[in-house]
């Protein structure tokens, strides 16, 4: 049988120091500060035609033409 060790023996043995090392709080990571989101410019959002000029433009386009593609609905 191994004698017992005493509690100021295992004090000098690294796995009480790695067991001593891991009771400590942790810290949590410094983070950067966030910065203030760039302003967005309003981007004018498809062509610049209407609705209306729009279905003007493919009724003109699209006679005669076989009615696929953007000319479905449009030709004569």
């Amino acid at each position: 049988m191994a004698a017992p060790v005493h509690a100021a023996e295992r004090a000098d043995t690294p796995a009480a120091d790695a067991g001593a090392a891991k009771k400590e709080p942790k810290q949590a990571p410094k983070q950067a500060p966030k910065q203030a989101a760039a302003p967005r410019a309003n981007a004018a959002g498809g062509s610049g035609e209407t609705t209306a000029e729009r279905q003007a433009r493919l009724r003109r386009e699209c006679k005669g033409r076989p009615n696929a593609g953007a000319c479905t609905g449009y030709t004569d």
